[in-house]
């Protein structure tokens, strides 16, 4: 789990007791032990969905750590499903789907959770699926009616993130996550959707090096040849920028036949001839 955000300064403020209560609840989740039973009492009188200092609920924790039985516990205390971490704007889910808990995000998904919430950033549960190679929950996201092609917010200018506009296969491709890429592949996602800046999942594999995703998305029939402003080759007034060739400049790690693999995909779909 990333550094949590720090807290809001429009956050509620908490008593001390409220606060040792939310640190009692976090290290009770952390540990993945059953509530001791005046902690179990306090749930009663005690709104159980305080953020700590860093702006993450019990139910967040729960999530993150795959303790379903906390999750259930914490939903029938009236927890909403879609409690958001403060400044993060992470919802339970996404800590489930970074986690890959699937027990806890099935959970969430029966409580109504939703599967396309945006944090903050604008990514969506996938998307973290995605960047963790998660791919239990990925699939799981995905039968639930989760966008393959959900992209994450962002604008051009000085404070853009480098992951604005990427879909999951823009993080799988980051990540060299392969087997989170095989199930978006499976699913249908979009090969060729652009980032903010143009680039498509083939682009970020190949300037990350990452080959294994690299080879999924040739077999899936990636276009090897793709319309950009600036290239490095021409077809007629039209110029292209071949993802390989950034691979050829960055290295990929691949083995001899794993090259021959791919160099063999890259042909086929450069060319419109079947594997």
């Amino acid at each position: 789990m990333p550094p949590p955000p720090p807290s809001s300064p429009n956050a509620p403020p908490q008593s001390p007791d409220d606060k040792a209560l939310s640190l009692s609840l976090t290290l009770a989740f952390l540990r993945a032990t059953p509530l001791p039973p005046a902690t179990r009492h306090h749930l009663t009188h005690t709104p159980p969905s305080l953020p700590d200092g860093h702006g993450n609920t019990p139910l967040h924790w729960a999530a993150f750590k795959n303790a379903t039985s906390c999750v259930t516990m914490l939903l029938a205390h009236g927890v909403p499903v879609s409690s958001r971490a403060v400044g993060s704007g992470w919802t339970a889910l996404h800590d489930a789907a970074y986690s890959d808990g699937a027990s806890s995000l099935q959970a969430l998904i029966a409580a109504g959770a939703d599967v396309n919430a945006q944090a903050t950033s604008g990514a969506t549960p996938l998307c973290f699926a995605a960047q963790e190679d998660a791919p239990h929950a990925a699939r799981l996201l995905l039968m639930a009616g989760a966008s393959p092609d959900a992209r994450c917010v962002g604008q051009p200018g000085p404070t853009m993130s480098r992951f604005s506009g990427y879909s999951p296969l823009h993080y799988c491709g980051h990540y060299n996550a392969v087997r989170a890429a095989t199930v978006l592949v499976e699913f249908g996602a979009q090969l060729e959707v652009k980032d903010v800046v143009g680039r498509l999942p083939i682009h970020v594999a190949t300037a990350r090096g990452s080959s294994d995703v690299l080879k999924v998305l040739l077999k899936a029939g990636a276009q090897v040849f793709t319309e950009e402003s600036k290239g490095t080759q021409t077809t007629g007034n039209t110029y292209f920028s071949s993802p390989v060739v950034e691979m050829a400049t960055t290295g990929t790690g691949m083995d001899e036949g794993e090259e021959e693999e791919v160099s063999s995909c890259y042909y086929n779909n450069a060319t419109g001839r079947a594997s």
